[in-house]
């Protein structure tokens, strides 16, 4: 899960990564007892590969309709592929 907004939680529920190294995502805001649906894209790249199956990636927020996220804000995490695509990842 995504960095926070001040008072808000933030979720992905749905994050694809293309192999043209573009990105899209479905989530979710959710602040006091209000939940609000939102969308996010942008670019991505894999910045460390640890093994066959784990490696660093970054991607970069280019648009959003998330409130509280910020065009140019940028997430690392650390995953770990398996024959269904992404299994795990450890958010830095």
């Amino acid at each position: 899960e995504p960095t926070d907004a001040d008072g808000a939680s933030f979720m992905y529920t749905e994050l694809r990564f293309r192999g043209d190294g573009t990105w899209m995502a479905q989530g979710y805001v959710e602040a006091m007892d209000e939940r609000m649906e939102c969308a996010e894209s942008g670019d991505w790249s894999v910045e460390e590969v640890s093994s066959k199956s784990v490696a660093t990636i970054a991607w970069t927020v280019g648009e959003t309709s998330c409130v509280g996220r910020d065009k140019g804000s940028s997430t690392r995490a650390q995953v770990t592929v398996g024959s269904s695509g992404i299994s795990s990842a450890l958010f830095r």
